[in-house]
């Protein structure tokens, strides 16, 4: 192996060090390319952390898939949950009944019935299981089974806050018993319950009109509803859409996913992405620019011994080889300062909590998460373009008049 670019190279470096311009060119150089990494890696770094906060605080009251009929008619469980271990056991993990009504909600201090909310009847042991209810426990025992034992409900903290209540409060649920459709009228009746528990997730549509009971307590209020959804989670990595629509198929059953319900949220999700491939064009051009300015000054200070060399007679491959290496020991050196250094600030960020959120948010604090995969493909984009932009400057350097060059001097 020639090892006269890498003695070139060396060589190079020393001249650089020893020259005031050529070395404050460098520095700066090596940190825009490190800034700029940094940049990317954070900025990538927040926007995920983001979505995975938004995906846990959105799934949070919904399964991966949901199967329901179309004209809302109950549904045999026993029979679709046996066939979903059987034929969808690879993708359906597991899956829990839900049964839906709408009531009324009244507290025990006001005569106010004007709180409509959707009723789910859970299965407390298998529900955990499908979905996580960010709850505010305010007890030792933390066990949804016992949350929702004698009576007990479930609602959401902006529900909780209009009525004035907390855990431990009594409510009166209203739901309809007789609709007479020729004297226009509706019959209620009325049943008292207790507040066991009241979870947030920053969704106003669900804090203020979701009330979670146990199946039994359901049946109670509506015996002939029955099931009317089967809540499925799904094994990692599992593409919910194919799934959903094979399942749709299979059951003759409407089956959607989570973000289907959502769709500015996915909306939003594909401009973020494409925020995210704009700033990194920008940011690699204006690093490119820099390392091609230093590596044009420098082939500019330099032109004399090139020429000296041409005349020697080494070939200009050699001579472009040993910029390269100039060029690569920059731009690794520095994606790799700036990746360690976005690495810390993630960490700060999300460890610390350094920053915080006002209540808007889903989240108290500015969320941060990197992962192996991001980090990997930011340096190697900006490895490649970093190379390429060496590689270029380095063949103007075959245009150089070994003449003109040394009668210059």
């Amino acid at each position: 192996m020639n090892k006269f670019p890498f003695l070139l190279a060396r060589r190079f470096f020393g001249t650089m060090a020893s020259d005031k311009t050529s070395a404050r060119l460098a520095i700066i150089c090596f940190i825009s390319i490190a800034l700029g990494s940094c940049a990317l890696l954070v900025t990538t770094a927040i926007v995920n952390g983001f979505r995975r906060v938004t995906n846990d605080v959105m799934q949070s009251v919904h399964p991966d898939l949901t199967l329901q009929s179309f004209d809302r008619s109950p549904l045999s469980y026993t029979k679709i949950g046996s066939v979903l271990n059987k034929e969808f056991a690879s993708n359906c993990i597991t899956h829990t009944p839900i049964a839906t009504e709408s009531v009324l909600v009244q507290s025990k201090n006001s005569d106010d019935i004007s709180h409509l909310a959707t009723i789910e009847g859970i299965n407390p042991k298998t529900d955990s299981l499908v979905r996580k209810l960010p709850l505010s426990f305010e007890q030792n025992n933390n066990d949804l089974a016992h949350i929702l034992a004698e009576r007990k409900i479930i609602i959401g903290k902006t529900l909780a806050e209009e009525l004035n209540v907390t855990r431990g409060s009594s409510l009166s649920l209203l739901h309809a018993t007789n609709l007479h459709l020729r004297s226009q009228s509706i019959t209620f009746e009325k049943e008292s319950v207790t507040v066991g528990g009241i979870f947030k997730t920053g969704l106003d549509d669900i804090d203020r009109a979701l009330i979670i009971c146990s199946l039994d307590l359901f049946d109670e209020l509506f015996p002939e509803s029955g099931i009317t959804q089967i809540g499925i989670r799904c094994a990692p990595h599992t593409d919910l859409k194919t799934t959903a629509q094979e399942l749709g198929k299979r059951f003759k059953l409407d089956a959607y996913a989570w973000h289907e319900l959502y769709p500015a949220f996915n909306e939003a999700l594909v401009l973020e992405n494409y925020a995210l491939i704009i700033i990194i064009i920008l940011i690699t051009t204006i690093t490119s620019l820099t390392i091609a300015s230093l590596l044009s000054l420098f082939l500019f200070q330099k032109r004399h011994t090139l020429a000296i060399l041409r005349a020697m007679g080494i070939p200009q491959r050699l001579i472009t080889q040993s910029f390269l290496l100039v060029g690569a020991v920059l731009v690794v050196g520095a994606q790799l300062t700036g990746c360690l250094l976005a690495i810390a600030i993630s960490l700060l960020l999300e460890k610390g909590k350094l920053i915080a959120l006002p209540d808007a948010y889903y989240i108290p604090y500015l969320p941060a998460e990197l992962d192996i995969v991001t980090v990997a493909t930011i340096l190697t984009i900006g490895s490649i373009v970093g190379f390429g932009i060496c590689w270029l400057t380095a063949r103007q350097n075959t245009s150089l008049s070994v003449m003109t060059a040394l009668k210059s001097e």
